[in-house]
């Protein structure tokens, strides 16, 4: 029998963990699956069954049937069935890199615990690849990867070499057709040796000489009743074309990793030339990427190197647990928001338990710190591996008794700002909780991801180059100029000349898709003019400025009832806020969005109009800043829409705007104009009649909360003008510094007055280098492990300084990859090739 005569058939489920049923519904079914599963594989030796790429499937299982784990483990041991190598199968472009690292070490380990990983970097049903993905799996020592939605029309074999943007590459096998392309086959078992010689001719095209592969599993799938005896009758009827029951890591074994004669490609993989890559799943439902960001960040650059650098405690589980919920929200139908009501509201409980874990081992390290520091001071932390020098909000003091300045102890005098406010809430149990209190901004410099003590001072300090209000409607300092227009939009003026003309406009247009597209009414009503205008002075400086620009519009309440492709008559008033902010010393402006949503089926759009017209965009995520034209590519049944995410910021033209969290981007007219959505309201999960796909996305549901009708919405940004690209403007640095605060809380210590024995300022860990950025510092091993990307197309050098002695590389799952070297004495320079990520461990 030759390759030509046999279809190498994979059972398997992709089994969406929630989406249009919740979490426990579709669990009870998994169950059921997996039983039946464990039954067959005992009864038939020839049985294989893939499970879907995710230990979460199994551990969701074993979970209802602890005693059946050792089932599970003989078949995987025995290479009948194929688990890992993930946790979950996530949205490669709605958590941070470091997220997807975390994802892939959870699944590894998982799986390894019940025998064996299935060595390919199994992604069937993600909506397009990210940059760094090939890299990511590679690091991990992982040779394949198999995927099928955002493969461009280039490809048109079954496998081909995806390089990442450091050019390291996995060989990747393409599904045509999807994850499900072998389903068909057992659709008339009396036909069956007819439809498998079908489909083996059919599949020549894609295959050539290699061994063909067909998928047998769709969503949610048990295996086929009765399929090894299908099987055996096809050999006993002596069709021409057989077929072998394998599991996708069987096939994968038998590719040349190194194969040199398949088609090259480099970076993200969003074409819409093969497949569907739903790009509407990026603005849907934006309270859940918000959520997602701020957690992420709250575990991954404060509690994580907080406790790694400052703690001793044993933090490790809370840790765990807190990343565990953040893979498991990472899901493609999880914090992509795209499942029923029920699905987004478990979501955003998840979530916020992931943040509430991290902040509690964050507050327990800053209470250490704080004991430290007398109860008329306050200990200050910086979550960067660099020095900077930032902004605090500290409750003093007020009345007799009210220090005249503040210092950095061993350091300083620190320029203050009263902000006029009230104090936040006493710690309960603080010995002056019953004192007047007030509130002040302090500008204070703290060592690389260090701590510093400000403390009440005599002297007084000058802002060197003060922020301040300039004229009714304008703001400035040393390094930018902002003016709000008669029409409340603004002109921000930098240094170099760059002027941007008209910043914050606002589009909103109508929506008649679902959670997966936008659907543009083909007579759509757009509102882009405020029926009014108020700015108000908020703050006068000299550290921070604030202007509020309050903007009134009437938009439409939804879609005609009558008729889709128009919006409707009946118009809702709706007044936008914008905290419009400018602090000493920083390039851009802040600006603070927030409205009170009253309508349905539309889409609201901030405009940042560019001095100069852009043929392409900048933006940055998973561990990569990816360029983009002003189209995506065609070919399969959806509107090949040109919208993308963006994490931490997005350039093109001399604007570059600075994110907290994953938003959705497009350069429209020709390029003029960035338009940022800051809310997608639609009423249906999927729409069997969508303007601009021509088939489901998924069951035509009603999702009434993805409308946001009644809802507050805020979204939270940047604008920096520099006529120079993203690297020039120094986005990486600004974009750290606008999304990673500074953290300050009030010192407990009662033995001693003022400065007395207060600590001087103290260096974490300090990590330099030319578009180094630090992705992960966490406590292993004995040690801390340190993750860093080279965010440049240049070899750069990473220099580390601390306390440490030896120091070794390891993978991305932190197996050693050198013995560890000693006699490092605190420093390290560690060269990195351009955009490499690289994991090195430090020991005392």
């Amino acid at each position: 029998m030759t390759a030509d005569d046999v279809v190498y058939l994979v059972p398997h489920t992709h089994w969406d963990r929630e989406w249009y049923e919740p979490f426990q519904r579709f669990r009870l079914r998994l169950v059921r699956l997996v039983d039946e599963v464990l039954d067959r594989a005992e009864a038939e030796p020839g049985f294989r069954f893939t499970m879907d790429g995710q230990m979460a499937a199994v551990d969701d299982y074993l979970e209802v049937r602890p005693d059946n784990r050792e089932r599970v483990a003989a078949l995987v041991r025995q290479g009948r069935l194929a688990v890992g190598p993930w946790q979950i199968l996530l949205d490669e472009f709605l958590c941070s890199g470091e997220n997807i690292v975390r994802n892939l070490e959870t699944g590894w380990l998982a799986a390894e615990a019940l025998g064996a990983v299935m060595p390919v970097g199994y992604l069937p049903d993600m909506f397009g690849h990210c940059a760094q993905m090939p890299q990511i799996l590679a690091r991990a020592g992982l040779r394949h990867a198999c995927i099928w939605r955002g493969v461009p029309a280039t490809v048109e074999t079954h496998a081909f070499r995806w390089r990442a943007p450091d050019g390291s590459s996995v060989r990747t096998e393409y599904l045509p057709g999807g994850y499900g392309n072998g389903v068909a086959l057992f659709a008339q078992p009396d036909r069956l040796g007819e439809a498998v010689a079908g489909h083996r001719d059919r599949a020549l095209t894609w295959f050539g000489d290699d061994p063909v592969l067909a998928m047998f599993g769709t969503d949610h799938s048990t295996p086929l009743p009765g399929l090894m005896g299908l099987v055996r009758g096809l050999d006993e009827d002596g069709s021409p074309v057989r077929l072998s029951v394998i599991t996708l890591a069987d096939y994968i074994a038998g590719r040349d990793a190194d194969a040199g004669d398949l088609v090259d490609v480099t970076g993200e993989l969003r074409s819409h030339a093969r497949a569907n890559v739903l790009p509407g799943v990026i603005s849907v439902r934006g309270q859940l990427k918000q959520a997602m960001a701020a957690a992420e960040r709250m575990v991954e650059r404060y509690a994580e190197p907080m406790a790694a650098l400052w703690s001793q405690a044993d933090v490790g589980r809370f840790l765990e647990l807190a990343w565990r919920r953040l893979v498991d929200c990472s899901c493609h139908d999880s914090v992509t928001g795209c499942g029923v009501d029920e699905t987004a509201v478990q979501v955003a409980a998840r979530i916020a338990e992931a943040e509430q874990l991290g902040q509690a081992v964050r507050d327990q390290v800053l209470g250490e710190l704080a004991a430290e520091v007398p109860a008329d001071g306050h200990v200050v932390v910086n979550p960067s591996p660099f020095e900077r020098t930032g902004l605090v909000e500290l409750d003093l003091a007020a009345g007799e008794h009210a220090p005249r300045s503040l210092q950095v102890a061993g350091a300083g005098p620190v320029p203050m700002q009263e902000t006029g406010r009230p104090p936040t809430a006493p710690w309960e149990g603080r010995v002056d909780a019953d004192e007047p209190r007030r509130r002040v901004l302090a500008a204070v410099t703290v060592p690389p991801l260090g701590t510093v003590s400000v403390v009440p001072a005599v002297a007084t300090a000058e802002v060197g180059a003060p922020v301040e209000v300039v004229g009714a409607r304008g703001i400035a300092n040393d390094r930018v100029q902002v003016e709000v227009d008669t029409a409340g939009t603004l002109t921000v003026r930098s240094t170099d000349g760059t002027v941007l003309t008209g910043v914050g406009r606002l589009v909103d247009g109508g929506d008649r898709g679902d959670s997966y597209n936008w659907g543009r009414p083909s007579h759509d009503r757009l509102v882009d003019e405020p029926s009014e205008v108020a700015v108000d002075v908020l703050e006068r400086g000299p550290l921070r400025a604030v202007l509020a620009v309050v903007r009134v519009y009437r938009w439409p309440v939804g879609l005609d009832a009558a008729d889709h492709d128009h919006r409707s008559g009946t118009l809702a008033e709706v007044s936008v806020r914008t905290l419009v902010e400018l602090r000493a010393g920083e390039p851009y402006v802040r600006l603070a969005v927030s409205f009170r949503n009253p309508s349905a089926n539309h889409r609201l759009r901030l405009h940042v109009p560019l001095p100069v017209p852009a043929d392409h965009s900048a933006a940055e995520g998973q561990f990569a800043v990816t360029r983009r034209g002003l189209t995506a590519e065609s070919g399969h049944g959806e509107d090949p829409v040109p919208t993308f995410p963006a994490s931490s910021f997005v350039s093109a033209g001399g604007a570059h705007v600075l994110l907290d969290q994953v938003t959705e981007y497009e350069l429209v007219d020709g390029g003029r104009e960035l338009a940022l959505t800051l809310l997608r309201s639609v009423g249906m999960l999927s729409v069997d009649v969508h303007p601009g796909r021509e088939e489901p996305a998924g069951p035509q549901l009603p999702v009434p909360a993805a409308q946001r009708v009644g809802q507050v919405v805020e979204a939270r940004l940047a604008v920096l003008a520099h006529a120079g690209d993203w690297s020039a403007a120094d986005a990486l640095v600004a974009a750290e510094a606008f999304r990673h605060d500074l953290v300050a809380t009030a010192g407990t210590r009662l033995d001693a007055p003022a400065a007395v024995g207060v600590p001087d300022p103290r260096t974490g860990l300090s990590v330099r280098g030319d578009g180094v950025v630090m992705t992960s510092l966490r406590r292993r091993g004995g040690g801390q492990e340190l993750r860093l990307v080279a965010m440049t197309d240049q070899a750069t050098v990473a220099r580390i300084d601390g306390d440490f002695g030896a120091v070794g590389r390891v993978d991305l799952l932190g197996r050693p990859l050198e013995e560890p070297s000693t006699g490092a004495a605190g420093t390290l320079e560690l060269p990195l090739g351009p955009w490499e990520i690289a994991t090195v461990q430090l020991h005392p």
